[in-house]
């Protein structure tokens, strides 16, 4: 088999994980992630692309359990994985020492994502006086957090970069 690598200066790897799958989107190609890095969860696509969350030494066996797809996603969080950098942006990303929204968890983050495709569309909602199906507090702790930039610069942390301009890939044989 073979394997390749790479790195971009400027770019996190988790970056360039999404370019190649993009790249094989692109081409059709079914792409294999392996890492426990959850942001990559947005990657995830009905026909495409599988994530092998916690990987066994040589010795270890891979259960079913071990892989996560589009359907394992939706599952688990009830929302679409593109959504996921919504999500973080809203609940917030301790190894990220990024703060979420002000009382605004996990339950009602999945909640809000689950009825608006994006948190711009749900503020849109609150200030036409749409019932959200969130309480006031966090209504208004999400518009703060908004009108603050907050959001949106935790949105664009979590939203992995897809077009790398990625070298020749050195290929390795083993």
């Amino acid at each position: 088999g073979h394997w390749c690598t790479a790195s971009v200066a400027g770019h996190e790897a988790d970056d360039i994980i999404a370019t190649w799958c993009h790249r094989a989107k692109l081409s059709g190609t079914q792409a294999v992630i392996v890492s426990a890095d959850k942001d990559l969860y947005q990657l995830l696509r009905k026909d495409l692309h599988v994530i092998l969350r916690s990987f066994r030494t040589c010795v270890g066996k891979v259960t079913q359990e071990d892989w996560f797809n589009y359907d394992a996603f939706a599952t688990r969080w009830a929302m679409l994985p593109v959504q996921w950098p919504q999500y973080r942006a809203l609940v917030g990303d301790k190894s990220d020492n990024m703060p979420g929204v002000n009382s605004i968890g996990e339950r009602y983050a999945m909640n809000l994502l689950g009825r608006y495709l994006t948190i711009e569309d749900c503020v849109t909602a609150i200030r036409r006086f749409e019932t959200t199906g969130m309480p006031q507090k966090q209504e208004r702790a999400l518009l703060a957090a908004w009108d603050s930039g907050e959001v949106q610069r935790n949105i664009r942390i979590h939203t992995l970069v897809k077009k790398v301009p990625l070298p020749t890939p050195e290929i390795a044989t083993t």
